[in-house]
């Protein structure tokens, strides 16, 4: 499939730099197909390759997934396309995972239709394959969520059924070890592992499932320590799904509900508040944590200390939604900031002026905004805004051809930090010739 480039230049840049220009553009974007652009979750994945190019993997389609390399000025090196054995029109709930810069999983709802991509020898296969489980026939594992730890094992956790519809059997942790070993172990109770966190600094993870009760507003976490595929019951965790661990303790938000924990480093809960709401949290480099947060009806960057206590909060820009994203490396934070509105309005016909057509004005963007170490904001940049005007409301059942589009970002995915001080971002791109798009882009700043 030919890509679509499309160059903001240098000599651009520089021209509103010396303008005093207050967000920067990208200096490369490109756009790509992908097979549903409608879901919450992105349908393609991005890496910074050790040589400094970026590789991105899409799913162009129900039987192809494309994995496009660019290098930093915006040029192709390489376009792989592999086919899918089990081809999808679906995307479930686990986002594709690069294993290492050739290798990449992409999920569907179980081991028989997700596969193991390796791009260096270009072979595609099904993690059924990989696994080998002693499984009957009609029973599969599916999986429910994914991580890659320091010694590059690959971790997948989620249960043993029949069907989507039919009870769980047990629980089910698979490793699958660098050179392609792979361990699994079961636990006998009639669920599936629904969460798996990386416990940064050791070989260690934790997995959990959850038991909820509907007669009172609280939620059981069943908590595990897992080395390998021995897994170690932590009863004391018994609040949260696990947001980050590491060897200093461990945070949880609330299953469904606000509430922020901490779990100390001997896996005790020491400070818990119920009121906060907080989406993403990340380990800095200087050993600290960065968290989005809701604060009252504003989204705020918060940097908290191993204690719980603040060292600094942020305020989001006005209007920023809580799908922002949230990166840091080398003392650099990186803080993803989306917008959307929507305005129901009136368009004049020109056959009748006093005759008029109910519309609704559309208007996203994304924006990051670069800050340092103490939250001191350092430069921002921005995306290409999408607005559109339509006849009807498109989350409404009532759908219509569009009056007006212009071409832009309208949700944000991903953003990366690069090694050389640059960024780059994923975001669902939005056309300008018809509602139904199914575009992603990915954008690169200087």
């Amino acid at each position: 499939m030919k890509q679509k480039l499309k160059w903001a230049g240098f000599g651009l840049a520089l021209i509103l730099a010396a303008c005093g220009a207050k967000f920067w553009p990208a200096l490369w974007s490109a756009q790509y197909a992908v097979q549903d652009s409608q879901v919450a979750t992105s349908q393609s994945v991005s890496r910074e390759l050790a040589d400094g190019s970026i590789r991105v993997a899409y799913r162009r389609d129900a039987e192809t997934l494309v994995v496009d390399t660019y290098d930093n000025a915006g040029f192709s090196l390489q376009q792989d396309e592999f086919q899918l054995p089990v081809p999808s029109q679906f995307q479930f709930g686990v986002a594709p995972l690069f294993v290492d810069d050739d290798q990449l999983v992409w999920f569907g709802r179980n081991d028989r239709d997700s596969v193991l991509i390796d791009v260096a020898t270009q072979t595609v296969a099904t993690l059924n394959e990989l696994l080998a489980l002693d499984l009957a026939p009609d029973i599969s594992f599916e999986i429910a969520d994914a991580v890659v730890l320091d010694n590059g094992q690959l971790v997948l956790v989620g249960g043993d059924r029949r069907s989507p519809t039919s009870p769980f059997r047990q629980a089910r942790v698979a490793v699958m070890h660098p050179g392609g070993l792979v361990d699994s172990s079961v636990l006998a109770v009639g669920t599936s592992f629904s969460n798996v966190v990386a416990r940064s600094g050791s070989d260690q993870y934790f997995v959990q499932y959850f038991e909820f009760d509907a007669t009172v507003p609280a939620t059981l976490a069943f908590t595990f320590l897992g080395e390998g595929t021995v897994l170690m019951e932590q009863p004391q965790m018994d609040k949260g799904s696990l947001l980050q661990a590491d060897l200093s303790g461990a945070w949880a938000s609330g299953v469904f509900a606000a509430g922020l924990m901490h779990y100390n480093a001997d896996l005790v809960l020491d400070w818990q508040n119920l009121n906060i709401l907080a989406r993403k949290l990340v380990l800095t480099s200087d050993q600290h944590y960065l968290m989005l947060q809701l604060i009252g009806e504003q989204m705020a960057v918060v940097k908290r200390d191993a204690q719980a206590r603040v060292l600094w909060e942020r305020p989001a820009s006005v209007d920023a939604t809580i799908y922002g994203g949230l990166v840091e490396r080398d003392g650099r934070i990186l803080y993803s900031e989306s917008f959307s509105s929507r305005v129901k309005s009136v368009r004049t016909l020109r056959r009748d002026p006093v005759e008029g057509l109910p519309i609704t004005t559309v208007a996203e963007k994304v924006r990051h905004r670069i800050l340092d170490a103490n939250g001191k904001e350092l430069k921002r940049f921005k995306e290409p805004d999408y607005r559109a005007v339509l006849p009807r409301d498109p989350f409404t059942d009532l759908e219509g051809d569009a009056l007006e589009y212009t071409a832009g970002s309208c949700q944000h995915f991903q953003g990366m930090l690069l090694a050389g001080g640059q960024l780059a971002s994923v975001s669902r791109w939005c056309g300008d010739n018809a509602l139904g798009n199914r575009q992603e882009s990915v954008l690169y700043f200087q």
